[in-house]
């Protein structure tokens, strides 16, 4: 791909994106810069880019050695350190980032240090260019301190420092943000990657809202970059490949921060919105797929593809919410099936991928389709048999509504609700308490006037034992009038035989015609 570098004044010419060395491939670095000066001419001796670029980088020690060639030879030596740094934070070699980082970095501060002492030169050939040279070499070290501010959060991450993360993270935002425009090309393209690893770490610890921010702002540079492109080339057809590639990536960011949007919208349970979040991101995923396959059949098209379906199952899971609230169990268990079948095909398409990670996705998706695929089933389950249990006890309310309706008609009480109903037997509850309570009283007198008698008679002594155990007996309710009732039965009996007309048992016998 062609390697972008920071916008020039073409010496006669409009400033804009210069195209300037080919962009090696990744390789190691560590190399130490040997010191010493080297002539202009030295770039066009070396065959290498990268190698020839670090050479005069290591040689320029002094203000007379600071040339364009010297300029342009630190952009490209920075680029290519930034650009393996930002690659290893993706694949969460984050010691071998740092390390990079801290490269790229010594190479800035090195540069503008020259560039202080060029500053103090009365006659330099770049003196006009220097406040925008410093302007950009600036802008450039925020960027290399954000991505080692961006490596420490992902190793406190990594060590289950999870909030001194996000900490990192916030303390970055509060910081004035880098101009764009300013920045190279390439380390644009390397805050846009920047952006989204920021945004997944956010991902990681459920900060669902910072995370799909984070991806707008991703997107937006990626359309800001895929514009510049374009202005680039001008219809060019050698540059369409190289614009497909910036476009897939800005398919799927978007992409992923639709995934940020669908776990926000899950987190207050709007299943409805969050299936057509999920559908949106998998057609993203798609369009990206679509993009790569010229180009990367056998490496990023099928993971994209895999993405997708794995947003289909998602959206297939938030779908199943709403058939539970449904209470449609047969929609439920297609949309259980089906959310296993996307997750089995992910695992699948994924396989086609030649990329390294392609196993993992494989081994993850399986993971998930059988987790979720139980999990969905066990739901499904518990939430029939409950709706089954609820419906029961629906009915045996009902039936006891008309129950107490019946019992209560006879007495002339209607009852035309449930509050009615409680009411009414609250009524007689404590109406029957009342009963109870002055029975209970006069089988004590009963008992203490049997007890005082004079009769003498063994059965009198019975009667009031038996009076006593009745006023002491803890029954209530049916049981205990029933009784109270055979022995007002005997008592009066016993005052026809001795011809009271007048007290305990007369009263007690008052009593009891109030439930006879």
């Amino acid at each position: 791909m062609t390697q972008m570098s920071k916008p020039q004044e073409d010496r006669g010419g409009k400033p804009g994106i210069q195209r300037t060395l080919q962009r090696p491939e990744i390789e190691g670095s560590g190399q130490q810069l040997p010191a010493g000066s080297v002539s202009v001419e030295e770039i066009a001796t070396v065959g290498e880019p990268f190698s020839a670029a670090l050479s005069i980088v290591a040689k320029t020690t002094t203000a007379f050695d600071f040339t364009e060639t010297y300029d342009q030879s630190v952009d490209v030596v920075e680029n290519h350190l930034v650009g393996i740094a930002t690659l290893a934070m993706q694949e969460l070699r984050i010691a071998d980032a740092l390390a990079q980082l801290r490269d790229a970095k010594a190479v800035r501060l090195t540069y503008l240090d020259l560039l202080g002492q060029v500053e103090t030169v009365a006659e330099h050939p770049m003196t006009k260019r220097l406040p925008t040279l410093r302007e950009y070499a600036v802008t450039q070290m925020s960027l290399i301190e954000w991505l080692e501010l961006l490596g420490q959060s992902l190793t406190l991450l990594r060590d289950g420092r999870s909030d001194e993360a996000i900490d990192l993270l916030n303390e970055h935002q509060r910081k004035p943000e880098i101009d764009a425009p300013a920045l190279s090309f390439t380390g644009t393209a390397s805050r846009v990657q920047a952006e989204a690893i920021a945004a997944l770490i956010r991902v990681t610890v459920h900060d669902f809202a910072g995370a799909r921010a984070g991806f707008d702002r991703a997107s937006l540079m990626m359309q800001m970059l895929i514009e510049r492109l374009e202005e680039e080339f001008n219809g060019d057809p050698s540059g369409l490949d190289v614009i497909k590639g910036f476009q897939l990536q800005l398919h799927s960011l978007k992409a992923q921060g639709l995934v940020a949007q669908y776990q926000q919208l899950l987190s207050i349970n709007d299943f409805g919105t969050a299936a057509k979040i999920a559908e949106e991101a998998a057609l993203q995923y798609e369009a990206a797929a679509t993009l790569a396959d010229p180009v990367s059949s056998h490496l990023w098209a099928p993971v994209f593809r895999a993405q997708a379906l794995e947003q289909r199952s998602r959206r297939d899971q938030a779908l199943a919410e709403l058939a539970l609230e449904r209470e449609d169990w047969t929609g439920c268990e297609k949309l259980v099936r089906s959310t296993q079948g996307h997750y089995e095909a992910a695992s699948s398409a994924v396989l086609r991928s030649e990329l390294p990670m392609a196993r993992s996705y494989q081994e993850k998706y399986l993971n998930s389709g059988f987790t979720e695929g139980v999990q969905l089933r066990r739901r499904l389950e518990r939430e029939r048999l409950n709706s089954r249990r609820i419906k029961s006890l629906e009915a045996e309310v009902k039936e006891l509504y008309s129950s107490v309706r019946r019992a209560l008609g006879p007495s002339g009480v209607v009852v035309n609700n449930a509050t009615e109903m409680v009411s009414s037997v609250q009524q007689h509850v404590e109406l029957t308490t009342h009963i109870e309570a002055n029975l209970r009283a006069a089988l004590r007198e009963v008992a203490d006037d049997l007890s005082q008698s004079e009769l003498g008679q063994p059965a009198t002594a019975a009667l009031a034992a038996e009076a006593r155990e009745l006023a002491d007996n803890q029954e209530s309710g049916p049981n205990f009038l029933e009784k109270v009732k055979r022995y007002g039965a005997k008592v009066k009996d016993l005052a026809v035989l001795t011809g009271q007309t007048a007290g305990p048992l007369v009263e007690l016998l008052k009593a009891l015609s109030v439930i006879s």
